[in-house]
C-alpha cells in the first residue's frame, strides 16, 4: 500500500476481519502494537489469577465458606473476571452440563455434572508474564505485580 498509515490496508481487510469478530480495534503506532495490547492484558490477567487464588485461600484458612465468600466477592468492587471464572473453578463450584447421549443403551440422553478444568497452564502464564517483564523492564516501567 502507498498509505503510509496503513489505511488501504485497513479498507480492504475491513469486511475479512468484521465476518471473524464483532469488536475490532484499529491500534495506531504500526505493526505490533496490537501484541503490545496483549502483552498490557496479560499483565492484568495474570495479576487477577494470582489474587483471585490467594484470596480464596485467605478466605479457607479463615474458616469462611469460600464458596460464600466468591458469590458475595463476585458483587463487590473487588471482584473481575478471573475472580469470577477462575475462582469458581479453584474451589470446584463450577460444573458444566454434559449431554452424553445415549449412554445406557434405553434411548434416553442422560445429563451429567463435568467439573470444570482451571485451563490456565503455569508454562503459559509464566511465559506471558514472562514478557510483560521484560517489556517493562526495556521501557524502564515499574511493574512489581508483575516481578
Amino acid at each position: 500500500s502507498s498509505d503510509e498509515d496503513g489505511d488501504d490496508d485497513l479498507a480492504f481487510a475491513k469486511p475479512i476481519l468484521e465476518a471473524m469478530g464483532s469488536e475490532i480495534h484499529i491500534i495506531k503506532g504500526g505493526p505490533g502494537m496490537g501484541s503490545t495490547v496483549k502483552m498490557v492484558h496479560q499483565l492484568l490477567a495474570g495479576v487477577h489469577i494470582v489474587v483471585a487464588a490467594e484470596a480464596l485461600a485467605l478466605a479457607a484458612k479463615a474458616g469462611l465458606d469460600v464458596a460464600q465468600v466468591h458469590e458475595i466477592v463476585g458483587g463487590a468492587a473487588g471482584a473481575s473476571w478471573m475472580f469470577a471464572d477462575r475462582g469458581k473453578r479453584m474451589f470446584g463450584g463450577d460444573d458444566d452440563d454434559d449431554d452424553d447421549g445415549d449412554n445406557e443403551g434405553d434411548g434416553q440422553a442422560t445429563k451429567t455434572k463435568k467439573k470444570k478444568k482451571v485451563m490456565s497452564a503455569l508454562a503459559l502464564f509464566l511465559k506471558d508474564m514472562d514478557i510483560v517483564h521484560s517489556e517493562a523492564k526495556r521501557l524502564e516501567c515499574p511493574t512489581p505485580m508483575a516481578s
